[in-house]
């Protein structure tokens, strides 16, 4: 009787987690189609088109600084409003539909206005017709994250998956179909906002029920400070991440040689394929933490899971590159392989240190301690002046990456332990 029991709850908690594998699955999905649509970009474009169609899918990384940090703000208050279920009020997150829709526009509009100065600088040029179409990739971003933080807060992790798979499968579809066609480049590119355009257009069907209860009530155009500042609160952690990923990079392009900025730029490649792959684990904290965080029911255990495997997979995959160089590592490089080998241990240390500083700082976002984000600030900035300072050799730039991404990950760690050691003793660490 007992084996039986212990069998049904075995399968009841793998029932409970199939939907948050299919969201990571998701996921994982979204991030090979990508791959997949500057594949078909690089071998049907030319030089010059491939250079405005990076430039155009810059844009995009860029700005989902902000889409992101909107789907975080949405998911966390989400889920406090959900659990109230408060219906004498309009809904804090659905009024904020409105927003995202103000953002874009905002966006957009500047994205236009500064049309003549960007193009110029950037050496940009395209069909007339390209750029109004192109600013569906502004205006549709936003309202696209809120419609997915809306699901998540909801947990209705298959529904937010399903959006993601069909935006991907889109992008693949329609970047397929442009290469038979004229415009190539413009079609190409297009793909990407038409895409959203495909999954907020479903995601609005899906969310047909509670929009018609939201535009039965009366509006009034006011929305929480604490969103607000929340939402600043993670543009500012998306910053300085996205920042101290990318600035070594950029220092290297400065003060080195194009041969040895090559080389850095390769080590870098590998470097974001540990960090982006394992934090497609630590995104599952979004959902998960805010939920739990709401229906008051403990985080650490779900947050040390997430953070074990997030930890676990970039060493996993640091340990492939670099005991098997020749298979692994010849596979994302080719023959420039053997060109990293000096530094890679090194930088691999580096990014499995970052994947920890990083996983640390979503968790205490929304748990909105907000020291973690302006840790991950001081170290961008700590960073910056290490390289600034020390730059003759390939070799001093990794050991500052090190040592930053190190400093970083002991800060995390040490705060951490002591934020949890002093609930425990206050008697509430369960619940924390």
């Amino acid at each position: 009787m007992l084996k039986n029991h212990r069998l049904q709850s075995i399968y009841k908690s793998s029932q409970a987690l199939l939907p948050l594998v299919f969201f990571w699955f998701a996921s994982i999905v979204g991030n090979i189609c990508s791959w997949a649509h500057n594949l078909i970009a690089s071998h049907n474009l030319n030089l010059p088109q491939f250079a405005n169609f990076t430039i155009y899918q810059t844009f995009q990384y860029l700005f989902s600084i902000f889409t992101v940090s909107y789907m975080i703000a949405v998911n966390r208050f989400g889920s406090a409003y959900f659990k109230s279920k408060s219906s004498k009020t309009i809904s804090p997150v659905y009024f904020s539909l409105f927003f995202s829709i103000v953002l874009g526009l905002v966006s957009s509009g500047l994205y236009l206005l500064t049309i003549s100065w960007w193009t110029k600088y950037l050496h940009f040029s395209a069909i007339t017709w390209f750029f109004p179409l192109s600013t569906l990739l502004f205006l549709i971003s936003v309202p696209l994250s809120w419609t997915r933080g809306i699901f998540n807060a909801q947990e209705q992790y298959v529904t937010s998956g399903v959006s993601h798979l069909l935006e991907s499968f889109s992008k693949i579809i329609l970047a397929g179909l442009a290469t038979l066609i004229f415009y190539k480049f413009a079609f190409i590119s297009l793909a990407l906002p038409f895409s959203m355009l495909i999954a907020f257009v479903i995601a609005l069907f899906q969310l047909k029920k509670p929009l018609q209860i939201l535009f039965a009530k009366p509006i009034k155009l006011s929305i929480s400070k604490s969103f607000l500042h929340f939402y600043l609160q993670a543009i500012v952690l998306q910053i300085g991440a996205l920042t101290l990923i990318n600035i070594d990079v950029l220092l290297v392009k400065h003060y080195f040689s194009p041969q040895q900025a090559g080389v850095y730029a390769l080590l870098s490649l590998v470097g974001k394929t540990i960090l982006f792959g394992s934090q497609s684990f630590a995104y599952l904290l979004i959902p998960i933490v805010s939920s739990k965080i709401e229906k008051g029911e403990a985080t650490q255990k779900a947050f040390f899971l997430i953070l074990l495997i997030t930890t676990g997979s970039a060493a996993l995959a640091s340990a492939l590159f670099y005991f098997l160089p020749n298979l692994v590592l010849r596979l994302l490089l080719g023959s420039h392989y053997q060109l990293v080998l000096p530094y890679l241990g090194a930088y691999q240390l580096a990014m499995i240190g970052l994947t920890i500083a990083l996983t640390f700082s979503v968790y205490h976002l929304l748990k909105k301690r907000f020291l973690y984000t302006l840790l991950v600030v001081i170290a961008l900035v700590f960073e910056t002046v290490l390289i600034i300072l020390r730059h003759q050799t390939l070799t001093q730039v990794v050991g500052n990456v090190l040592l930053a991404a190190g400093t970083l990950c002991l800060f995390m760690i040490i705060m951490h332990m002591h934020k949890f050691i002093t609930m425990l003793k206050n008697g509430y660490g369960q619940n924390n």
